[in-house]
């Protein structure tokens, strides 16, 4: 975005931060070597605070209130893999509700996740929700790799939601166009969506991101390190619905969530 955007193709101001909590990017991993700080559950922070909530506070009262428009880059990490999806948080009024389903029609990522509001309270996109400004937030695939076909989605999706929001003049168009965009499955995360293990050992996925399963059907096992003869412990979804996410990595303890399985929602209506 930063390299294939000229200033003549924008209709106002486009800032960029390719990596909020840069040491935490660096050392690869979700939460800053410098003070354990995960900035996503920092906000709205401290100005003289530890490093990472004195970056959440400059970017909740300096960028924030400038914004008509903030998009979290956002994927599931080292510790995770979703579906590429728009992750909202419902409301916080019916007004902004409204908008943050025309941005995701308009990105049109495979999966649109809705989760309860204020899901984290220190999240950017609790932060934007209570600026009352236009708040999203992606998860665009993650295990700490990166996919070229979910590439692809955001960086299309990107350009599609620039252009709708009006950032971008019409006519914008991103280097390969990739496939014709299919219509986006709506899901939302519900208090039965997790499934966890009471056990740690090795964790074997029985599922696959995307995929369809009911209630009852085992999605995963465990296998115990130091008791080989002892069976695997099989865990199972508790509703029907689209595996959303799915653990990394493969060691587990009590109280790890293995798969999110997430019900199928109607496309909200505006």
């Amino acid at each position: 975005m930063i390299r294939s955007t000229s200033p003549d193709q924008l209709t106002g101001t486009l800032i960029v931060i390719p990596s909020a909590n840069y040491p935490a990017v660096a050392a690869g991993t979700r939460v800053s070597p410098i003070d354990n700080g995960n900035l996503n559950r920092s906000y709205p922070g401290e100005a003289d605070a530890e490093p990472t909530r004195q970056a959440a506070h400059f970017i909740s009262r300096s960028l924030l209130p400038r914004a008509d428009l903030v998009l979290d880059l956002h994927s599931g990490g080292s510790n995770s893999t979703y579906v590429p999806s728009m992750f909202l948080y419902r409301g916080p009024s019916q007004a902004l509700w409204r908008r943050k389903v025309a941005a995701a029609r308009a990105m049109a990522l495979p999966y649109a996740v809705v989760v309860p509001p204020r899901l984290e309270p220190g999240s950017l996109s609790s932060a934007g929700d209570d600026a009352g400004i236009l708040t999203l937030s992606t998860e665009p695939g993650g295990g700490g790799t990166v996919d070229r076909a979910v590439l692809t989605q955001a960086q299309n999706g990107l350009t599609a939601l620039l252009v709708s929001e009006g950032v971008l003049r019409p006519g914008h168009s991103p280097a390969d166009p990739g496939p014709e965009r299919p219509g986006t499955i709506w899901i939302e995360l519900v208090a039965d969506s997790a499934v966890t293990t009471t056990v740690g050992g090795l964790f074997e996925p029985l599922v696959d991101p995307g995929e369809f399963v009911r209630a009852g059907t085992p999605v995963g096992r465990v296998h115990f390190l130091d008791e080989l003869e002892r069976p695997a412990a099989v865990f199972q979804a508790a509703v029907d619905g689209i595996v959303a996410i799915i653990r990394h990595p493969t060691f587990v303890r009590p109280g790890c969530h293995l798969v999110h399985v997430a019900p199928l929602l109607g496309e909200p209506q505006d």
